[in-house]
């Protein structure tokens, strides 16, 4: 990348929900965890959902495996609503399949 800078991760979102709630997500390579970046690009998605008019909520998914994920919102306030099965493909790796689910409501 231009000026020897790397990317290290990304955030995602939305799935469908209802009008007045956002779901964030994000992705980070596994050398660059531990150093907060995802608790600082999530924050900022926070942030941005929140300024965006009639949201009132926002969501995080994390698989039930990925601990690390799940400090994320609760670094940020957000809190712990339930476990679903994600609408997507079936889990893989150091998956489980099954999703925690956490929500900040404004």
């Amino acid at each position: 990348t231009p000026g020897g800078a790397a990317i290290v991760g990304g955030p995602g979102g939305p799935r469908p929900a209802p009008p007045d709630l956002v779901e964030i997500g994000y992705w980070l390579h596994p050398g660059h965890t531990g150093r907060g970046h995802a608790t600082s690009a999530a924050a900022e998605l926070v942030e941005f959902a929140f300024a965006l008019d009639g949201v009132r909520g926002v969501q995080i998914w994390h698989d039930e495996a990925n601990i690390a994920s799940g400090g994320v919102p609760r670094r940020l306030g957000f809190t712990k609503i339930g476990r679903r099965t994600p609408p997507r493909e079936p889990a893989f790796g150091n998956r489980v399949g099954v999703d925690v689910v956490w929500e900040l409501r404004r």
